[in-house]
């Protein structure tokens, strides 16, 4: 039994770097495991550092729990676009319309 939760990161090994692995990232532990075995382990979160389930779909470079997944979507969604203004946007469309008429 592990005296710590792993913080899994994704890894390719061998000669052809093929074969992927999960590794354990906590300074002293040599831990890792197959691709195929890691649904369902308990790994550290990389953005909050809390415990949670690995699921199929987080499964990621460096897992992160859904409530970070989640959040750092949101996030991104919601970033302004630098130099964007909506009434040069508008005036833009406007122009199209007038040229398509």
């Amino acid at each position: 039994m592990a005296k710590h939760v792993h913080k899994y990161r994704r890894m390719k090994i061998g000669k052809k770097k093929d074969y992927i692995i999960f590794r354990c990232f906590i300074p002293g532990c040599t831990h890792y495991i197959s691709e195929d075995h890691i649904i369902n382990r308990k790994s550290l979160c990389w953005a909050c550092d809390k415990p949670f389930i690995i699921v199929y779909k987080l499964i990621k470079l460096k897992p992160v729990c859904a409530k970070c997944k989640s959040e750092r979507q949101a996030e991104l969604k919601a970033q302004p676009i630098a130099g964007f203004d909506l009434k040069d946007m508008l005036a833009n469309v406007t122009a199209k319309e007038e040229e398509g008429e």
